[in-house]
């Protein structure tokens, strides 16, 4: 099967770069060469609520094609935090920052998306918030305890 010229020079210019890096003494360990992906393609992720639901997301988000880096673990528990830290430090092999208060995570402008596993009573207030900062959320189920509050996330999510 021939290769279109246009595929063969983009892998010849890239292979010539890499030899060419690697002969200035530029090395990477084995580990850090699954991470890397240009940065715009890269989706910069938090989990807010670490309770029973959390690892549910470390799978898909250690899934190489989904291009996602978990960067923020959030819950207001402390051991919560400590045991979601070790746990993704074994299935990721990286620790991501742990964080009390969801509106820091919420505030740093690294972040595209949060997945809200918070207790049910927190998952419209953790919605809205993260809507209004501009970030993509999943919320598990239920979204809210009644129908306002149902309007309420529909009506942010236009916005």
């Amino acid at each position: 099967m021939k290769e279109k010229r246009r595929e063969f020079f983009k892998k010849l210019a890239a292979g010539s770069a890499g030899v060419a890096l690697s002969s200035y003494g530029v090395s990477a360990s084995a580990k850090s060469y699954n991470r890397i992906i240009g940065a715009n393609e890269r989706l910069n992720v938090a989990i807010a609520g670490l309770g029973r639901r959390y690892s549910a997301f470390i799978d898909p988000i250690k899934k190489k094609d989904n291009n996602a880096n978990l960067v923020y673990l959030c819950d207001v528990m402390s051991s919560q935090m400590d045991k979601a830290e070790e746990n993704c430090n074994k299935k990721l092999g990286y620790k991501p920052k742990k964080e009390k208060d969801i509106r820091k995570v919420l505030d740093d402008q690294d972040i595209d998306a949060i997945f809200i596993a918070t207790p049910d009573h927190w998952h419209t207030p953790g919605t809205l918030m993260a809507l209004k900062a501009g970030k993509h959320v999943y919320v598990e189920k239920p979204c809210s305890h009644n129908m306002f509050e149902n309007t309420l996330i529909v009506e942010a999510q236009k916005n």
